[in-house]
């Protein structure tokens, strides 16, 4: 019963030094994409967001970074291919606006992002990650 016990313990010891030691073996080391590109912001309503999401190749654990004036701008996740259609704001997957926002393609499928007040106007793309 002892002996059982440490080896349970031993696993999780080794476990843990794994995901602390080599984290990107366990959850992959996505790519850090800057939405519009590496000089572009998420402040240009007339900017084609759309067009240039489809030119990426986008994978699970890769993370967003959207730039832009926290002032006038904002990045709203929509919770629904259907609230991102229709630029509903409620319900969401979460609102941010510190104007720096780091937001990981957590697992493959489509990622709705939107700008509030700017949606209608076509600040709006969807991320479609691949597995």
């Amino acid at each position: 019963m002892a002996m059982a016990r440490y080896k349970t313990k031993a696993a999780a010891l080794i476990g843990i030094a794994v995901l602390v030691v080599f984290p990107s073996m366990v959850f992959g080391s996505g790519v850090i994409w800057v939405v519009g590109g590496e000089d572009a912001k998420w402040e240009s309503p007339g900017f084609d967001y759309q067009a240039w999401s489809d030119s990426m190749s986008f994978w699970a654990g890769d993370e967003l970074v959207f730039k832009y004036d926290p002032s006038s701008y904002n990045v709203v996740v929509a919770a629904s291919q259907d609230d991102y259609d229709r630029c509903n704001l409620v319900p969401n997957l979460g609102v941010y606006s510190s104007g720096q926002d780091a937001l990981i393609l957590t697992s493959p499928g489509n990622y709705y992002f939107m700008c509030q007040g700017l949606c209608e106007s076509g600040m709006k793309f969807v991320a479609r990650a691949k597995e």
